[in-house]
């Protein structure tokens, strides 16, 4: 047996589902009879598993089987129930990014040899190289191309014990639908100084590592999966750093962080014309922690070990269905939207750092990174309401509560080369290669976290002016592997007897192309 959402489901053979399009395509309400089930099991008798009226629309699934229709009103109630909350929180590229600070993002590989404020995202312990005292602003901007084209065919139900719903035969693709606007930003900034403490530096750092956002087309093929979602971060680290010996020095940090989540989707409802609309605003606070080694044994060589805590957060906030057909909010026959409070749940994950760094000379040098991002944390989105949202359907009273929607991330990695080269004094030149792996498997995939296995390069200059302002440019060109999604489990459901049936057109199933995200790095700084 399964469960979906509390419900238990029984396990059923192969079952097809035949959808028809004609039904949104024309503006009219969604039929159950646009849905025509091929099966062995015997669920209904007649060629007809028949739901009733549903505001004067007989409401039907045509099938071919024997014996008596087991399933009557309530099942539309329990569809309802098991595909209100599909979906996700909004994330990009694993919604966490690396590129903290311009300098660095010129090169890529930092860790064995971070050198400005930024070192108190990638190592800590790298504050003890700055002289003097250093104040960095940068800010980065992101475009993404990212095209995504939804399978509008023929897929199997859903697989009772997997949840995965397999496409059959050759795919249709509904037009590609992109972020409007394909545009980000990044900010970092950091003061850092000894204070006149001699093998000390201490440093306060605010940064943004987990932030993304997307706007989508109201009536794209995406819109069951996201219109609008969007998550932004804040980091506010103090951070202390200590050189006990020439060739060690140590670095440690502890903050407190804020996040948001903002997200909008479509949902769609049995016998009504328009689709509702699921709302989610949500804010918390945490508290986040870091520490760093950088070790020289020798003086051409530099190797830096960090590590970042796991974050971990209580969003609250509003969740609201609207749009919904008058008559449906239980308690008000009038109402067209319902509001209850929630909570999700939502881990960070842990990051560990190694690099290593080689000075050819004053001039010259380069640096190698491996980054581990411990992404299997976010194995699920646990959602919970203070009070169920309330629906009176189909005669029928139905409670939306706790829902736990699972992801399956697996751990990511992250490899980089780069170096700088100073052609005279006040110049440096950089440049970098990347590879960075996805966390995200295919079954889970969807538009809303877009992210693929990519691999990359960057260029970077640096021009130090004689009275200590530092300016910085920087250019990374990430190219993403294409994605095709033939398996997924995320689609709204409508269960049947002994399996769980996707609502035509809202499979995630789909093609990726040729995405690619470009990003302009800016850095002020001035050293005093």
């Amino acid at each position: 047996m399964a469960h979906v959402f509390g419900y238990e489901i029984g396990s059923a053979a192969q079952h097809r589902f035949t959808t028809h399009r004609s039904s949104r395509l024309s503006n009219r309400p969604l039929q159950a009879s646009d849905v025509e089930l091929v099966s062995s099991s015997p669920l209904c008798e007649d060629g007809v598993l028949d739901f009733g009226d549903v505001q004067g629309v007989a409401m039907r699934v045509r099938c071919w089987a024997t014996g008596r229709c087991r399933y009557g009103r309530s099942c539309l109630g329990l569809a309802l129930v098991a595909s209100l909350l599909w979906g996700g929180v909004a994330e990009a590229g694993g919604f966490t990014i690396p590129l903290v600070g311009g300098r660095m993002a010129g090169r890529m590989a930092f860790v064995g040899y971070p050198d400005d404020t930024s070192a108190m995202f990638h190592n800590p312990a790298g504050l003890v190289l700055i002289q003097g005292y250093r104040a960095d602003l940068s800010v980065l901007g992101i475009y993404s191309g990212t095209n995504y084209q939804r399978y509008t065919g023929t897929y199997l139900a859903r697989d009772a014990a997997t949840g995965i719903s397999k496409t059959v035969g050759d795919q249709p693709l509904a037009p590609g639908v992109s972020p409007d606007p394909p545009l980000g930003v990044l900010p970092n900034g950091g003061f850092a100084g000894s204070f006149g403490l001699k093998g000390w530096a201490f440093g306060f750092g605010v940064y943004s590592p987990h932030n993304a956002t997307g706007n989508f087309p109201v009536d794209g093929a995406q819109r069951y999966q996201v219109i609008k979602g969007t998550i932004a971060t804040l980091y506010m680290m103090p951070t202390v750093a200590w050189r006990p010996l020439p060739w060690l020095a140590i670095g440690a940090q502890i903050g407190p962080t804020f996040a948001t989540i903002g997200y909008t989707r479509a949902q769609m409802i049995l016998g009504a014309t328009d689709d509702a609309e699921l709302e989610l605003d949500a804010s918390a606070w945490s508290f986040a922690w870091g520490v760093g080694v950088l070790i020289q044994p020798i003086a051409p060589l530099s190797i830096g070990v960090s590590y970042s805590s796991q974050t971990s957060f209580t969003f609250k906030g509003d969740i609201t269905l609207r749009k919904l057909p008058v008559g449906s909010v239980a308690g008000d026959a009038n109402a067209t939207s319902t509001t209850s409070r929630g909570k999700a749940e939502f881990d960070f994950p842990r990051i560990l750092r190694v690099g290593v760094n080689w000075r050819f000379s004053k001039a010259f040098d380069v640096g190698f990174d491996f980054q581990w991002q411990n992404y299997q944390v976010y194995d699920a989105i646990n959602l919970s309401l203070d009070s169920p949202l309330r629906l009176s359907l189909l005669g029928q009273s139905v409670e939306i509560s706790d829902v736990k929607e699972p992801k399956d991330s697996t751990d990511s990695i992250s490899l980089a080369l780069g170096g700088r080269y100073s052609p005279f004094e006040r110049l440096d030149l950089r440049a970098g290669i990347l590879y960075d792996s996805s966390p995200y498997p295919d079954e889970t995939y969807t538009i809303l976290n877009p992210d693929h296995d990519k691999a990359g390069f960057a260029l970077g200059a640096t021009y130090t002016f004689s009275f200590g302002l530092e300016l910085t440019l920087a250019y990374v060109h990430l190219f993403y592997f294409d994605r095709t999604i033939t398996e997924t489990k995320v689609c709204q459901t409508l269960p049947l007897g002994g399996l769980t049936a996707c609502l035509p057109d809202t499979q995630a199933g789909g093609e990726i192309h040729g995405k690619q995200v470009i990003v302009f790095g800016l850095q002020t700084s001035y050293l005093f």
